[in-house]
């Protein structure tokens, strides 16, 4: 029955997308037309909202649908079963910020591409993105990155507003060294943050709407509408292609508060096999 329901979250989320959820699409996503601009990351003082790796994990995968209590989007891996180790290098995609609409008290929310955090023997977390945080009355936007289990930084100087284009990408370099990229194509400027990360497992790609927590607790999120995802793609076992690449496996993470309500639903996949978007349904925790 619980797989049934599922599926029907699946399906109304699709009834509910507005037919012109896409029609921002740009012809590439390359960021060789973009200036680069340095930006100082600025430690987020753990008192305010972290990420972490996927909480309450339930996997679905005959009906490639995963429950989780603070993750809502897409995962891609070589087999559900038995996560290859080392095999994903490279994970990207691009989304609009989303205004926020107020809840009844202060929530947050990040949108975030990135590798690692979802198979049980995964102690790390590569991902970069922009944060959405509703407080004492008003919403702020900012652009962060974090490596599981260290802190979350502020990229400070970098633009983001509601209705930005925004591209995030995470590539493996060689010798636990990273390069984080966030790009703004709406602004013209993107920004590279390297990184050097121990015991990094490289089994997973994620795209993902998230649910922070503070000091272990989960918050409320924050009401962003929709997010519309475009151009997700990865690098997996040396080959680059699409969510839906024949050559591994996905799965759409439906987020469920602690008391197993719908906060977020994924629509299915487009015919391209890169887009899709996450639907609020509701602020939890």
């Amino acid at each position: 029955m619980k797989k049934l329901f599922l599926s029907l979250y699946l399906l109304c989320a699709i009834a509910t997308l507005p037919a012109q959820a896409f029609n921002f699409l740009p012809l590439s996503l390359d960021r060789s037309q973009l200036k680069e601009i340095k930006c100082d990351p600025v430690q987020i003082p753990t008192t305010q909202p972290q990420l972490k790796p996927i909480q309450s994990k339930t996997t679905f995968t005959d009906i490639k649908a995963v429950l989780s209590t603070n993750w809502s989007g897409y995962v891609a891996v070589t087999d559900f079963t038995d996560p290859k180790t080392h095999s994903v290098s490279m994970v990207s995609g691009a989304w609009i910020v989303p205004r926020l609409t107020a809840t009844t008290g202060d929530s947050s929310s990040a949108i975030w591409v990135g590798i690692d955090g979802f198979a049980d023997n995964s102690p790390t977390v590569e991902q970069i993105g922009t944060q959405q945080i509703f407080a004492g009355g008003s919403a702020s936007y900012f652009a962060f990155f974090e490596v599981f289990p260290g802190a979350a930084f502020q990229l400070v100087d970098f633009p983001i507003r509601p209705g930005d284009l925004v591209g995030g990408e995470v590539a493996y370099v060689k010798h636990d060294k990273f390069f984080l990229y966030i790009m703004n194509f709406t602004v013209g400027v993107f920004t590279v943050v390297p990184v050097k990360v121990k015991g990094a497992k490289r089994n997973s790609a994620e795209w993902i709407v998230e649910a922070p927590t503070v000091s272990d607790t989960l918050q409320s999120l924050s009401n962003f509408g929709s997010v519309p995802f475009v151009q997700c793609t990865a690098k997996i076992n040396g080959d680059v292609g699409s969510i839906s690449d024949d050559d591994w496996e996905n799965a759409a993470i439906i987020m469920v508060s602690q008391s197993n309500d719908r906060k977020t639903v994924p629509t299915t996949l487009k015919k391209d096999g890169e887009s899709f978007v996450v639907v609020w349904k509701s602020e939890g925790p």
